[in-house]
Parts: C-alpha cells; sequence; structure tokens
C-alpha cells in the first residue's frame, strides 16, 4: 500500500504547478487501516464568468481506525495542483465528523483545514458538508473559504460516486462544481 501512495507522489511531482484552489469531494469518513481507495473526479472552476476544467485524481490510504492519509492532484488548463492530508474521525456514528489537516502547492505553498459532517439519509446515499479553507502562504497571504455540500451514493459495496458544490464565500475562493467515482480497495 505504501509503494501506491509513492507512486501517486512521484506521478504528481513531475507535474509542474501553478496557480488553483483545491476541492473536498469526500465524506466524512475514515477507511480501515491497511486499506486504500482511488478516485477521479472532473470539476469546473467558475471564477467571476472565467471557468476552468480539469481532473482531480485522488489516492487514500487508512492509517488506522480513526486516520486516513490523503494524496491528491488537480490538472487544470490554467493551474496543475499537488496536496495531501491527514484526516481524523472525530465522531463515526449517526452524523459523522472528520477533521483535515494537510498541505497542498501551486504557485506557493498552503496550508489545508477541512470540517466535514455527513448525515446517512439511507443504507446508500449520503448528505455531506462542511467548511474548507486554505493559508496561501506568500507575500501577502491569503485565506480562501468555502462551504460545500454533497451526495454520496453507494453503487456498490466497494464504490462511490459523489457529486459536490463548493461555494465560495470570500471573492478570492471560486465556485467549484465536480463530480466523481471512489473505488474501495
Amino acid at each position: 500500500m505504501s509503494k501506491l501512495l509513492a507512486y501517486l507522489f512521484l506521478l504528481a511531482a513531475f507535474v509542474l504547478p501553478q496557480e488553483g484552489h483545491g476541492q473536498v469531494l469526500k465524506k466524512a469518513s475514515t477507511i480501515p487501516g491497511g486499506d486504500f481507495a482511488l478516485s477521479a473526479a472532473p470539476a469546473v472552476y467558475m471564477d467571476g464568468g472565467t471557468n476552468d476544467i480539469g481532473l482531480f485524481l485522488y489516492g487514500q490510504y487508512g492509517l488506522g481506525s480513526n486516520t486516513n492519509f490523503r494524496v491528491r492532484a488537480g490538472f487544470f488548463e490554467a493551474d496543475n495542483y499537488i496536496g495531501g492530508n491527514f484526516e481524523w474521525t472525530l465522531r463515526r456514528s449517526g452524523p459523522s465528523f472528520t477533521f483535515s489537516l494537510g498541505g497542498h502547492y501551486v504557485n506557493d505553498p498552503a496550508a489545508d483545514v477541512t470540517f466535514n459532517l455527513t448525515v446517512p439519509l439511507n443504507k446508500n446515499v449520503d448528505l455531506y458538508g462542511g467548511l474548507d479553507a486554505d493559508l496561501i502562504v506568500d507575500d501577502d497571504p491569503d485565506l480562501p473559504l468555502w462551504t460545500f455540500l454533497g451526495f454520496s451514493y453507494s453503487v456498490l459495496d466497494h464504490v462511490d460516486v459523489l457529486l459536490e458544490f463548493n461555494a465560495g464565500i470570500v471573492e478570492i475562493a471560486p465556485h467549484i462544481l465536480s463530480s466523481g467515482f471512489v473505488f474501495y480497495f
């Protein structure tokens, strides 16, 4: 499993990151230790009439019963993205709640923090949402903020489909619409 994460990091390292913002595209949950998940999600960034369409690739590895490590790369016409984070489950049953902390690089390094709440609607459908923030570290630091809302549908035991909208709360945060598949192994 660690070879898979190393491969994803090396693959993303050959992409020259430029400028962009992240997204969540994940319900509040962690996977069992030793398990991993892969996902791909096309995304549209909407920023004041300017749209950028691209693709995010994600790799996730369960480090224990309540902790994940996640790496992601985004490939867009205007910008590329590489990042990773750790996610901790704070509440597992009923409405579940996770906290994520990590970083990414585009033109400048940035710290990421996400609070994610998921409410199961039935056996196969979850509604999730929360708050996502980046602290971009440069000569003039910025703090883009998003609130996000999404649906997760388990189409098979090991496959979920997600649809998510991220609404930028501040001017520097674009709106993001994304949908993708998550495959659990």
